[in-house]
């Protein structure tokens, strides 16, 4: 599969305060065969990566002493804005098996929705995989046109997997369950109650 290439550098002890007024966000490069690398990277550059890459798209790090193929890990957020505050990468290796989370890409109308006898609920987003670099793949298809009826579920063991990869999750897990036009509106009816009582609470303050 294509990667997408990010530049990074090496990271010397400086402040994070000194790294965000430069526009760069503090990472670590790890894995089983890299020892672990501080670097920075460019905010708008890790920013557009992010939103094509995710966790499940090979990136190739380019700036260090040797370039590394790795996936995002982990991307941790300020409680306050959203902004970036660290990233993950991890390394991987040519023809050496990876575990890491690949999201789904819900496909297709469900007739139960579109006969309006019921409402598909979203449960799973993403599954954890096991494949070789080369096989990984950028999302799995799950396809809502199987569920029918209110008794029908769309559930792990349902998913068709590329050649060279398998999932780590429970077979039987749900991701995708239908339920009832009642229950749907009696969950949006709690949830208008709460807002209309926090309102309230926060008026009467």
């Amino acid at each position: 599969m294509n990667t997408i290439i990010l530049n990074v550098e090496k990271r010397e002890q400086q402040k994070v305060s000194d790294l965000k007024s430069k526009g760069l966000i503090p990472a670590i490069i790890y894995g089983k065969n890299q020892d672990s690398l501080k670097v920075s990277v460019k905010s708008s550059e890790f920013n557009s990566v992010l939103k094509q890459a995710g966790e499940s798209t090979l990136i190739d790090l380019k700036g260090v002493d040797n370039d590394v193929t790795v996936v995002i890990k982990d991307v941790a957020f300020s409680p306050l804005g959203g902004a970036i505050e660290h990233v993950d990468f991890y390394a991987v290796t040519k023809g050496q098996k990876m575990t890491t989370n690949v999201s789904l890409e819900f496909v297709n109308e469900a007739p139960v929705e579109a006969l309006n006898l019921g409402v598909v609920n979203r449960i799973l987003y993403e599954v954890s995989v096991d494949c070789i670099p080369s096989k990984l793949p950028q999302y799995i298809e799950v396809d809502l046109s199987t569920l029918k009826t209110l008794e029908d579920k769309f559930l792990v063991k349902d998913l068709k997997l590329p050649e060279g990869v398998t999932i780590n999750n429970n077979l039987e897990d749900s991701i995708a369950v239908v339920g009832t036009l009642t229950e749907a509106e009696e969950s949006q009816g709690s949830d208008e109650g709460q807002e209309d009582s926090q309102t309230t609470t926060s008026e009467d303050k």
